[in-house]
């Protein structure tokens, strides 16, 4: 197999040198990308998970793996591997190879001497963190942002109880950021990501209206998806989503509005597209004002719940309220008692007597399914 082509079948190969399937250019690396140096980024901080087996299957980093699904071996020198999740293989090679990734992985082999280090494929220490808190202000999770645009890398984490930490949210309650602040709030904005919230929550507050509207987001971007749960957040609140500017982006806020109109928990929900801002930009490229962003939302269209079933069903498969079933307008044929004659005379007595212990008709006894 050539080293800069993908399998079309089982693993996919890491080859040094290879074409990028999202970008069509060459990408370098010094040194093989080895199965090590693999297994070491994608494992956890827990000794005891199966992603420090020999051969065990680590954590896949093109989505959040809380139970490990990459699988990793060695072929030629190189190193293959699959997501049994089923992360497109392009994907899986841009999480690992990214220039971010490429960093961790040429110290890999040096950190997965120490088992028992940190999550050592993320600096937590110079990562900016984002805390996600219940409505009391305990903290339930923390997420860790390096890097921006396509080349940023996320991780999350969450309190050990031990003043230490776990590098997964397996049964953590998920909850929108800022949650104190949004039950607070008479409007909440809804963005993409703690980067364009934290942007529109300084100029809300440098404008004198932080408090009383208040920007949110939920952990894990557009690819982890809106929870259901998030909405009983939004109960009696004026809801406004501002979707970056891109497919998947407006794509998003059709399923987070559709959601939230189909819960009938807020006040209001509406989308609102900011004229003007670039391609895949969000708030903080915008360039306006808040005034600016206020009177949009003042004068935008109302979600309504008779919107739902105009949806493409791709979007929110599960919130299109569908017709009751309805009786078949031609009922089925009458089916004639069974003849007597049909059976075989040594079976008769016995089918009758047990169609009449079981109280069924005896032509379901006189015929083999």
């Amino acid at each position: 197999m050539a080293s800069n082509t993908l399998p079309q079948k089982g693993h996919a190969v890491a080859p040094i040198i290879f074409s990028s399937p999202t970008h069509g250019e060459q990408l370098n690396q010094s040194g093989p990308l080895t199965e090590e140096m693999v297994r070491a980024h994608c494992q956890c901080a827990n000794p005891r998970c199966e992603c420090h087996r020999t051969k065990g299957k680590v954590h896949c980093p093109a989505h959040d793996d809380a139970s490990p699904s990459l699988s990793v071996s060695t072929r030629s020198g190189k190193a293959l591997f699959k997501c049994w999740s089923g992360c497109e293989q392009s994907k899986v090679f841009n999480a690992l190879l990214s220039p971010i990734v490429r960093v961790a992985l040429s110290g890999a082999a040096a950190a997965k001497s120490s088992r028992q280090s940190k999550n050592p494929s993320f600096d937590w220490k110079n990562a900016q963190k984002f805390d996600y808190c219940d409505e009391m202000g305990n903290l339930l999770f923390q997420v860790g942002r390096i890097g921006d645009g396509e080349e940023k890398t996320i991780r999350q984490r969450r309190p050990d109880g031990k003043r230490g930490w776990r590098y997964d949210l397996t049964d953590v309650r998920r909850v929108l950021w800022l949650l104190p602040e949004v039950k607070q709030a008479n409007v909440v904005i809804i963005c993409e990501g703690e980067k364009a919230v934290s942007s529109l929550n300084r100029a809300l507050e440098s404008a004198g209206h932080y408090g009383k509207i208040i920007a949110t987001t939920m952990s894990g971007g557009t690819g982890m998806g809106w929870r259901e749960e998030y909405n009983a957040s939004l109960s009696g609140k004026s809801v406004c989503v501002l979707p970056d500017n891109d497919e998947t982006g407006h794509k998003h806020a059709q399923i987070v509005c559709a959601s939230i109109c189909a819960s009938r928990v807020a006040a209001s929900i509406k989308q609102i597209n900011l004229p003007g801002l670039p391609s895949k930009g969000d708030f903080a490229e915008w360039g306006g004002t808040v005034d600016e962003l206020l009177n949009l939302i003042a004068v935008g269209l109302e979600w309504e719940a008779e919107n739902l079933p105009s949806l493409e069903t791709d979007f929110v498969p599960n919130l299109i309220s569908w017709p009751q079933p309805q009786s078949l307008k031609n009922p089925l044929l009458p089916v004639p008692p069974l003849d007597t004659a049909m059976v075989p005379e040594p079976f008769r007595d016995w089918i009758w007597d047990c169609a009449e212990r079981i109280s069924c008709p005896p032509i379901l006894l006189s015929f083999p399914p």
